[in-house]
């Protein structure tokens, strides 16, 4: 630190030097220093002073994005750190606010970086318990808000959030995505299923109605996903599930046919052999 401290009063003396008599403000050039002087006191625990010195570098609105992010991911760290509600975890929570005002103003300004600024925001916003608005951001980044990963993240979090409806959203906009570019390829059909899935596990069995039906198109043989189909349309159009319920194998194709001689010839099978034990 104290090096630090030294090598900030010789920015400040070679600035004035050379400021001709100007009056400017050194500290953006600084701005670098005191990231690593405010780093510094929190690792060392002092969480307080380390607030302070990110909330003086946000105020001088920094140009560096990349030095922006940092203090927002710091200030999360510290939130995360404090488990009760302080009067320093209500300046980091002051900081946040900013820093996403930052962040925000940063992204309009550079759209080439909007994704990875966006990502901090919501980081942000779910560091201060707000997770339906980290939700929207995520949901903003036109880049990556189809990705299954990104799809997985938001319905998750919507679902924790007892959020039904804006789950079911995520998967219609990423689905209609592949549709237009991707159009049947394994992963527009995964998330096809993953849809009806979540659809029927929150007793939403109409609307699940159309993904299964594309789901079961592609693969007729699947017995499974045909009864999932005849089950909700067992609601919505009784006589409609009876026509597809002619689909299903009849009882005798899907009997059980057991091969003796192969079972015999199983590694079970020859340990009890062995043992002289008996089957009952």
């Amino acid at each position: 630190m104290k090096i630090l401290q030294k090598v900030e009063d010789l920015c400040h003396q070679s600035f004035s030097e050379d400021s001709d008599g100007k009056e400017e403000n050194p500290q953006t050039e600084l701005a670098i220093i005191h990231g690593q002087m405010a780093y510094i006191l929190q690792l060392q625990g002092h969480t307080e002073e380390a607030l302070q010195l990110y909330n003086q570098m946000i105020k001088l609105k920094p140009t560096d994005v990349e030095l922006l992010a940092v203090i927002a991911n710091n200030i999360i760290t510290i939130n995360k750190d404090q488990n009760v509600l302080t009067p320093r975890r209500s300046s980091a929570g002051k900081n946040n606010t900013k820093a996403v005002e930052l962040l925000q103003e940063f992204s309009d300004q550079h759209p080439e970086n909007a994704a990875n600024i966006k990502l901090t925001m919501a980081q942000l916003k779910i560091s201060q318990g707000n997770k339906s608005k980290a939700c929207l951001i995520l949901r903003s980044i036109e880049k990556l808000k189809h990705k299954p990963g990104m799809v997985s993240s938001l319905v998750t979090t919507y679902s924790h959030e007892e959020d039904t409806d804006s789950a079911i959203e995520v998967f219609i906009h990423a689905i209609q995505w592949y549709q237009n570019h991707l159009p049947k390829s394994p992963a527009h059909l995964s998330l096809i299923r993953e849809s009806a899935n979540f659809k029927l596990k929150y007793g939403r069995k109409k609307k699940a109605i159309s993904d299964l039906e594309q789901v079961w198109k592609q693969n007729p043989k699947d017995i499974y996903t045909l009864a999932q189909f005849i089950s909700a349309y067992s609601l919505a159009d009784p006589e409609k599930a009876e026509a597809l319920s002619k689909h299903l194998p009849s009882s005798d194709s899907m009997s059980l046919k057991v091969d003796v001689k192969a079972l015999e010839n199983s590694p079970g099978a020859t340990y009890i052999r062995k043992k002289g034990g008996k089957v009952t």
